[in-house]
């Protein structure tokens, strides 16, 4: 997969923190699996939306950064309040994955 990805983070400019994962925090949200990727969206639009709708979000801000092959795997994960929704696998030894962002 190639191309922009968008994620909603805190931080301008995003920090390590934004890009933890539920795995990562100790988070048992989800399927084992999807507890291991981070969210986030491959329009600007479905971010948007998403951090319109999702209470917790609203306050967030919305990150850019464009994905490669060598920078994970990508798939499809539609949510209850997200169609648009997609989990990003960041592959071991990817250091400091918020370099890869900036807040739009």
């Amino acid at each position: 997969m190639s191309g922009p990805f968008f994620r909603l983070v805190r931080d301008d400019p995003p920090r390590g923190e934004d890009f933890k994962t539920n795995w990562d925090l100790g988070r048992e949200y989800g399927p084992p699996c999807l507890r291991h990727g981070l969210s986030g969206f491959l329009t600007l639009d479905d971010a948007t939306q998403a951090r319109a709708v999702i209470p917790g979000f609203r306050r967030r801000r919305i990150a850019r950064g464009a994905l490669t092959p060598d920078l994970g795997k990508l798939k499809h994960t539609p949510t209850k309040t997200s169609n648009g929704h997609h989990t990003w696998w960041v592959p071991e030894g990817i250091i400091r994955v918020e370099q890869y962002f900036a807040v739009v």
